[in-house]
């Protein structure tokens, strides 16, 4: 149960350890043996370690792709239509846009591919024209807090 604990203590020290840092050898094996007791085998503590070395890369990819985050937004198409029929004469006639998002939900099992949502909408110019004042407002502050010449 120790070494156990210890080897899941260690990976995650490696996890979320500098990713460079942990290709300096002299680094990796201060924090194997760290966790590592002196009492356990040399065998079997370079059989740790031997594994560690060859599936932290791995392992730290698997840990960033299971975050939990909100859905990735993948691409957006439209049309845009004219209405024909409505309770009201009024909105005959009138031109709407036709919106469909696509977006990437998290990754639910590692090695499968996430599952792309498509989310349909229909708008007017003038819901549209306060979509676009938010999307600007929003990306005036994204360029002044990252600051200028970063994407």
């Amino acid at each position: 149960r120790e070494l156990f604990e210890a080897i899941r203590d260690l990976i995650k020290d490696l996890l979320y350890f500098s990713a460079d840092a942990c290709k300096h050898e002299e680094i990796l094996v201060e924090i194997l043996d760290k966790h590592l007791s002196e009492n356990l085998d040399k065998r079997m503590q370079n059989l740790i370690k031997n594994i560690v070395r060859q599936r932290i890369s791995i392992w730290r990819n698997a840990s960033i792709h299971t975050r939990v985050s909100l859905p990735r937004y993948v691409s957006a198409n439209y049309r845009v239509d004219l209405q024909t029929a409505s309770k009201s004469i009024n909105h005959l006639s009138v031109p709407t846009a036709l919106v469909q998002l696509q977006i990437q939900d998290e990754e639910k099992q590692v090695g499968t591919m996430p599952i792309i949502d498509h989310v349909d909408f229909e708008m007017n110019k003038e819901s549209l024209s306060t979509l676009l004042d938010s999307l600007s407002t929003i990306e005036s502050f994204l360029t002044n807090f990252s600051g200028p010449g970063s994407d």
